[in-house]
């Protein structure tokens, strides 16, 4: 059996966590499943719920991280902080490797959220190579890259992608994460042999295998990871199998995700395929591509490029205009080839169509009370006016909805109400997305002396807050009508994958303001009385009721204990506070 270079494990067979599968997995470990790979992003955008899940599936799982935005084959600056982060989160979880994809996200600030072709030119290999260097220099661990699956090819390409792989992975020192799923569909988009990608791969830097479906289309096959894998990708992975001796393999089901264990039957499918060679097959015998040629001697300094090349950022600002505006490009064939089935601006519009329908769908899910309230038409032209008005800018696709609010307001007077629904429901994802700690509040609080908890400040979740919102736009956003007169009152916090909005009394909310600026329960509720007299007999009886409320719904996650040392949380064993005297 082949090794790859790092000796990295063969993990086994694993599957690519999804949203649907999480609960399944938490309640019991399945026992068919050997190592989970997640997607990176998701987990450096969410400090919250998501990051803590993680955690518990680590217990039982070993943990890849697979990136999409690392934008290694971009000409825009490598975003180091965000490297650095990927490197945090590998480090917490013990991940055995990273991986990412060959490509580019976005250029001049702009993302497109999809993975786009890197021209096959030695420019952009050397460009491509001193980046993904950079990267592991960050990383401090290998990192492994997935072959791509493409829709266009460029007219000033002068290596096939198997040697540009493979060139790629040896000036990077970089591993490969193998997708035969890809391979099959770029086979068919752009009329190549699979075999010859098989044939010239460097097996020794391959440590992972993805198998997936895809979808067939009269003009092309679209990598959408939906159903079961078609027989000719199992085929093709039986045959990688055979030739590399084995490595750790991974399904991808990311449309119409299935059940648990249909998504894990058809991951097991695989043994049938290693089995098929094992039986059939005497010890594989390694491919000997011809070794590319290198720049410099290995002992010689590698001179790194200082700047991007001009023809390569030109090509990306070309490409990436098709994808925002949408405008098609007659003269897109001076830089795009033609293929049997479309021509070049076709190509180009198959990415620049996916733009549109990513953004709005994100829109969508996560404005959708302010979608019921506009009607679906008017919703969908509103999010196409705004996607123009305000083209992503982040990595993340969470934080694309962050000025949809404003936007409203700026369109049209007559939005102001939806516009109020909007940056409701923005407050609430920037509730979710806020770090949010472990409780370590003691929701039965019956056997804490007042007098102790009345010196003692409470500790409230990072992302937990109130806003003021018009009392028609409550009723909208809840359906609840709340009586008197003036603004609502809402507190927003998470517990766990649920944001909890919900309305509070005058009273409640005067308290919260108080213990929110630093003041102890008993300080809070003297001057809260003191101020508003009218509100000491309310407070008196509900702060018991409150305080249980905000615990169980993640706002206050902790109980600055009255004599303990700075920033000492929770309750001694016996549920009482700690004694410090």
């Amino acid at each position: 059996m082949t090794q790859n270079r790092w000796n990295l494990p063969n993990l086994g067979l694993g599957l690519g966590l999804r949203g649907p599968h999480i609960a399944s997995l938490l309640r019991q470990p399945h026992p068919e499943v050997q190592w989970l790979e997640v997607v990176t992003d998701n987990y450096l955008i969410h400090q919250g719920w998501l990051r803590r899940v993680l955690h518990r599936l680590r217990e039982h799982y070993p943990i890849v991280l697979h990136g999409v935005t690392l934008n290694l084959g971009s000409t825009d600056p490598l975003d180091v902080e965000y490297v650095r982060k990927i490197k945090a989160l590998a480090d917490e979880i013990g991940a055995p490797w990273v991986s990412d994809h060959l490509c580019w996200t976005g250029v001049d600030g702009l993302q497109s959220h999809d993975l786009l072709p890197v021209p096959y030119t030695q420019q952009a290999l050397g460009w491509t190579a001193a980046r993904i260097r950079q990267v592991q220099d960050i990383l401090e661990r290998p990192l492994v890259l997935e072959n791509p699956s493409t829709y266009v090819a460029f007219v000033g390409d002068e290596l096939t992608e198997w040697q540009f792989v493979a060139e790629l992975a040896e000036q990077a020192d970089c591993g490969l994460l193998l997708d035969v799923n890809n391979i099959h569909v770029a086979a068919h988009n752009h009329g190549f042999d699979a075999q010859s990608w098989l044939r010239s791969v460097p097996w020794s830097r391959v440590c992972q295998f993805h198998v997936a479906g895809h979808t067939t289309y009269a003009t092309h096959k679209l990598d959408t990871h939906i159903g079961p894998v078609p027989a000719a990708v199992w085929q093709l992975y039986a045959q990688a199998w055979a030739l590399s001796g084995g490595r750790a393999t991974l399904l991808e089901w990311d449309d119409q995700i299935p059940p648990l264990d249909v998504a894990v039957a058809e991951m097991t499918c695989a043994r049938q395929h290693q089995d098929v060679h094992v039986a059939t097959s005497q010890t594989p015998t390694q491919p000997k591509p011809k070794p590319a040629p290198r720049q410099e001697p290995k002992s010689a300094p590698r001179q790194e490029p200082k700047s991007a090349p001009l023809s390569l950022h030109a090509t990306y600002v070309r490409f990436m205009q098709r994808i925002v505006t949408g405008e098609p490009d007659g003269q897109a064939g001076e830089y795009v080839l033609p293929c049997a089935q479309l021509q070049p601006d076709s190509r180009l519009a198959i990415h620049a169509k996916m733009y549109p329908l990513r953004l709005s769908g994100a829109l969508t899910e996560d404005f959708p009370k302010t979608a019921s309230w506009l009607g679906p038409a008017f919703f969908a032209t509103v999010c196409a006016e705004y996607i123009q008005a305000y083209p992503s800018r982040h990595w993340a696709l969470e934080l694309f909805g962050r000025n949809f609010a404003r936007f409203l307001r700026q369109r049209l007077s007559t939005l102001r109400m939806a516009a109020d629904v909007a940056e409701l429901e923005w407050q609430c994802i920037e509730a979710k997305l806020t770090a949010v700690e472990d409780r370590s509040f003691p929701i039965g609080i019956a056997g804490v002396s007042g007098e102790v908890l009345g010196r003692s400040q409470l500790k409230f979740a990072e992302g937990s807050r109130t806003v003021e919102v018009q009392r028609r736009v409550w009723r909208q956003y809840s359906g609840q009508l709340v009586g008197g007169r003036g603004a609502v009152h809402v507190r927003i916090s998470s517990r766990g994958a649920t944001v909890v909005v919900q309305a509070m009394e005058l009273a409640q909310w005067r308290l919260w303001t108080a213990l929110k600026q630093g003041l102890s329960v008993l300080q809070a509720c003297e001057t809260v009385a003191r101020r508003w007299p009218r509100f000491a007999t309310e407070i008196a009886t509900c702060l018991p009721i409150w305080l249980h409320d905000w615990a169980a719904d993640g706002a206050v996650v902790g109980v600055i204990w009255a004599g303990a040392e700075r920033g000492q949380t929770g309750a001694s064993p016996d549920g009482q506070a700690p004694d410090n005297h």
